[in-house]
């Protein structure tokens, strides 16, 4: 759908349709995804099942990786994933897959791919703008396309239902769940990709629900944390997740892989070059760096940052963690003070009289 130019407030919006339909009457559905994957498979066959209200006696699907995988590297026979079998199983629907490289066996969903297509250009022209406020916007724009499409084939459609069977109970959830240890750097890894999570989980393990857009974890019944998801990427990390670890070894700041994600916005990458300029010792402006946005953390973001704004806003102005301390009212740090202890070895040669009266 790319082709398209389908804009989000201005953002260009990359994504694929998944597309469902009857061979008798075109009935047709489809719902916005960004991959081929089991899950967006999952998520679209069950929406048109749910629009639609019944279950047909079979779901024919070409080869692609989110239902079928290489048997072996030998054969060109190709068999359902496990994922899609426990679809299928739960819908209670037969399977079954066009021969490799025969896309004319599903010629009916293919040409069907072209019109919906079509559709929905002819609908951008009219609309006068390919531009939507919110992606729920643009999907409503989507489904009502389609409603549009399928009011002529309702007739047919009717003879169709009679012969299929009732829905299950419930869907499938639409998520994969995942029981993953947290590592030492408060992260987790899902498809790949890690995602960052409370320090205090470092060495504990978590519930993970990997959806098509989205990742949701769980420490028990109890929501932590939640990403949208970004198949491709190295990590995503919330800086407030690691910052309270990090401080306490500043050192590894410098080589620290996600370390442009712990710039939460320009001020923050503002407020850092300004402390390398200032510090010239750059292992004392990661520790102030660091200093800072622990101090965003536990007095507020906000209020933080609008105290660097008044700083940098002075060339002049040295930035440091007691100057913001101040201008944002926290209470001044009272470091405790140590007396020397005083140390009596009279006690220790009574100890030693005591020890060599109770050996003899």
């Amino acid at each position: 759908m790319n082709s398209l130019q389908v804009t989000i407030n201005g953002e260009g919006l990359r994504h694929l349709l998944c597309h469902s339909t009857l061979t008798y009457s075109n009935w047709e559905w489809a719902v916005r995804c960004y991959s081929e994957s089991s899950l967006s498979l999952r998520e679209g066959l069950q929406s048109a099942l749910w629009q639609l209200g019944k279950v047909p006696h079979f779901v024919q699907i070409d080869n692609s990786s989110s239902a079928t995988h290489q048997i072996k590297r030998t054969k060109s026979k190709r068999g359902f994933n496990q994922n899609f079998v426990n679809l299928i199983e739960h819908l209670g629907v037969k399977a079954r897959t066009t021969n490799i490289s025969c896309p004319n066996e599903n010629g009916d969903i293919e040409s069907q791919n072209g019109h919906l297509k079509n559709r929905i250009d002819q609908a951008l022209r009219l609309r006068g703008s390919r531009d939507f406020e919110s992606l729920e916007a643009y999907d409503a724009f989507v489904e009502k396309v389609l409603e549009k499409a399928n009011l002529p084939r309702q007739k047919a459609l009717e003879e169709e239902l009679t012969h299929m069977h009732e829905l299950p109970p419930c869907q499938a959830p639409e998520y994969e769940e995942q029981i993953v240890h947290v590592s030492r750097n408060s992260t987790i890894r899902a498809k790949k990709v890690a995602y960052s999570v409370p320090s205090r989980l470092i060495g504990h393990k978590v519930r993970v629900h990997v959806y098509e857009t989205k990742v949701i974890i769980f420490e028990e019944r109890e929501k932590v944390a939640e990403f949208d998801r970004k198949p491709g990427v190295g990590g995503v990390i919330n800086w407030q997740h690691v910052i309270s670890s990090l401080v306490r070894k500043p050192g590894a700041f410098q080589g620290y892989k996600y370390r442009e994600q712990l710039f939460p916005g320009v001020l923050w990458r503002k407020t850092y070059e300004r402390l390398c300029e200032c510090k010239k010792d750059a292992s004392k402006a990661d520790r102030e760096y660091l200093r800072l946005l622990k101090l965003a953390l536990d007095e507020g973001q906000e209020k933080t940052e609008e105290a660097l704004q008044e700083v940098l806003a002075d060339k002049e102005a040295k930035i440091s963690l007691e100057t913001i301390r101040e201008k944002i009212g926290c209470a001044p740090i009272d470091l405790p003070i140590l007396e020397e202890p005083k140390v009596d070895l009279k006690e220790y040669d009574k100890l030693l009289e005591e020890e060599v009266r109770h050996v003899s």
